[in-house]
Parts: structure tokens; sequence; C-alpha cells
């Protein structure tokens, strides 16, 4: 999976290299002390996060839409984005983003 969106590239970079180990099965999100994300952690982080980006109703498993939306944008074909999803996903139900990326899809 190649289609990652270009503008999130140097956030992402900046992010493993601030709070990630260099092993290649580091955790990329940690805990306070840099350990595995746990629940009980995660909440309370998450809350505090929307919080002060003065967001409401927003969900976590929002952001698993969101990501496929952003690499269909990127150029991702509909195959990329059901395996980004998860063999859960009925292809059935695949929503692409929007209709510009649909057509996109149809010439490759």
């Amino acid at each position: 999976m190649g289609h990652h969106p270009p503008f999130l590239l140097a956030d992402v970079a900046e992010h493993l290299d601030d709070f990630t180990g260099a092993a290649p099965e580091s955790q990329v999100f940690t805990g306070p002390k840099g350990a595995q994300l746990r629940r009980s952690n995660f909440t309370r982080i998450w809350r505090a996060a929307l919080d002060a980006a003065g967001l409401v109703g927003i969900h976590f498993h929002d952001l698993r839409h969101t990501g496929n939306t952003l690499a269909g944008e990127a150029g991702a074909s509909p195959r990329e984005l059901m395996d980004r999803m998860g063999p859960q996903l009925d292809p059935g139900r695949l929503h692409l983003p929007a209709p510009h990326v649909a057509a996109r899809q149809n010439d490759r």
C-alpha cells in the first residue's frame, strides 16, 4: 500500500522520529511512559485532544474511515482501500470517498 496522502508524510515522519523506537516492530502510538497504549489511558488522552481541538462528537473509529477517504484521494485503488479496512469489510459496502475518486479508479 503505497498511497499515503502527501500532506501527512512530514507529520508522520516527525511523529515516528519523536515518539517511536528504531526497531521495525516498535509501537507507533504509546502511553505516557512509552509502553503499549492501553484503553484506560488512551480514552483520557483522546478526550483531552478532542477538547483541546474544540471537537465534539468525534469517535476514534471515525479516523478509520477518514484514513480510507484520504488514501482514496491519494490514488489508492478500491482493492487497496478494501485491504486497509480489513477482512471484515463487505466489498459491497465499500464507499469510495467522492465521485471524482471513483472516476479516477476506473481509469486504472
